[in-house]
C-alpha cells in the first residue's frame, strides 16, 4: 500500500505497511502549530512514554532482563517525554533520540530539568547500539535507570499541566 500525506494528524500507511501517525505541522517537525493542538499531541507523546514505563515497570522485577531491555525501554520512555514537553511549549525540535540534545533544547529555552544533561546522555547507548550489540555494557545500574526515568516522567507531567 503506498503512502498517504495527510497533515491532518491522521493515520496513514508506509509502504512496508506499517501504520504511522502523520504528525503533519506538530511542533518538533515545524513548530508552529496551534496551541491548543500542541497540548494534545504532546498529551499523546506522554501517553507513550507512560507505556514505555509501564514495560520498563513490568521487565524491573525479573532478574532475567536484561539491563539492554531496561535501557531500552527507559531511553524511549524519556524521549517521548522531553519531546512531549518541548512539543507543549512549542519548541522547534529536529527527530532526534539523542536526550542530551533533547535536554539541551528544554534548557535553552529556559526550562529546567530535573536531572543533568550528562545523566540524559547516559540513556544514549539505549536506543540503537544496546539493541543490537550484546557486548556492550552499561555503568549504569538498574535503580539508576528508575530513579531517573520516573523524575523525568514526573517533571514531563507537571510541564504539560502548567
Amino acid at each position: 500500500m503506498g503512502h498517504v500525506r495527510r497533515n491532518d494528524g491522521s493515520r496513514c500507511r508506509n509502504p512496508s505497511g506499517h501504520v504511522h501517525r502523520n504528525l503533519g505541522h506538530v511542533a518538533g517537525i515545524s513548530g508552529h502549530v496551534r496551541p491548543e493542538y500542541s497540548l494534545d499531541e504532546a498529551r499523546r507523546l506522554l501517553r507513550l512514554a507512560l507505556r514505555d514505563s509501564d514495560t520498563f515497570a513490568l521487565l524491573f522485577p525479573l532478574p532475567q532482563a536484561t539491563m539492554a531491555a531496561l535501557g531500552f525501554h527507559a531511553q524511549q520512555a524519556v524521549e517521548k517525554a522531553l519531546k512531549a514537553v518541548c512539543t507543549r511549549q512549542n519548541m522547534e525540535v529536529r527527530r532526534t533520540h539523542d536526550l542530551a540534545a533533547l535536554g539541551q533544547i528544554v534548557l535553552d529555552h529556559g526550562t529546567a530539568l530535573p536531572v543533568s544533561v550528562d545523566e540524559l546522555r547516559r540513556l544514549n547507548p539505549f536506543a540503537v547500539e544496546f539493541r543490537y550489540d550484546d557486548e556492550i555494557t552499561s555503568s549504569m545500574k538498574r535503580e539508576e535507570l528508575d530513579l531517573l526515568l520516573r523524575a523525568v516522567l514526573s517533571w514531563a507531567g507537571t510541564e504539560l499541566d502548567r
